[in-house]
């Protein structure tokens, strides 16, 4: 990248390019997501998908404390470690809250899973963009990709809202109830730590550059 061209910041951009591996991860857990909605299976590949995201992140959080970045850097880049990790537990989060409990009323299955699909949908979009913040070589495209990030969690808060109208407005017993404002909080919160973490690594590149 340009933006560490003459920094001497060959362990930050090292690490920062291998974190691209997590949210590859996270990538792959979102497309089992949808799997999982569309009721063909996955959570066990899930599971495992979260073990060897936990390996990974433990292995990238033991090279920056490690003494390969500089020490002001170090509390940011772990931190951006535990949100891009968070995003994959919250996908497992959801997905094993999807299959714990079927909505018995058949037209609010469908209407809660296709809502769910979507917010999926923009899950894997904020990802897409995530992912090319980690190669990008310009600040300014950095702004731009984690702007993109906001309006697609301010989109998914409408899902999200069109959710929560749903299962005040519609009787279907407390456990369905329970389960549609469940299942549209923990998906909403996916997108919302895909915008935390758009946030932590922009902040951590301004920092490298100031």
């Amino acid at each position: 990248m340009r933006i560490f061209s003459g920094l001497g910041g060959i362990g930050e951009e090292k690490l920062i390019g291998n974190m691209r591996k997590i949210i590859g991860h996270a990538q792959d857990a979102s497309g089992l997501f949808d799997s999982i909605i569309r009721g063909s299976g996955g959570q066990a590949e899930l599971h495992e998908i979260k073990r060897s995201t936990y390996e990974e992140a433990f292995s990238l959080s033991n090279s920056i404390t490690s003494g390969a970045i500089a020490p002001n850097l170090i509390a940011d880049m772990l931190q951006l470690v535990r949100l891009e990790y968070k995003i994959v537990d919250m996908v497992f989060v959801a997905a094993r809250s999807f299959n714990r409990y079927k909505i018995r009323d058949a037209a609010a299955r469908r209407y809660v899973s296709g809502r769910l699909a979507a917010l999926n949908r923009l899950v894997g979009k904020s990802l897409g963009l995530l992912y090319k913040m980690h190669a990008v070589d310009s600040l300014a495209k950095i702004r731009e990709l984690r702007n993109e990030i906001k309006l697609i969690e301010e989109e998914g808060d409408e899902i999200k809202e069109a959710l929560l109208s749903y299962a005040y407005k519609t009787s279907l017993g407390f456990k369905s109830f329970y389960e549609i404002v469940d299942l549209a909080y923990l998906s909403d919160d996916v997108l919302d730590s895909c915008e935390d973490t758009a946030d932590m690594l922009m902040n951590i590149m301004f920092s490298i550059m100031t």
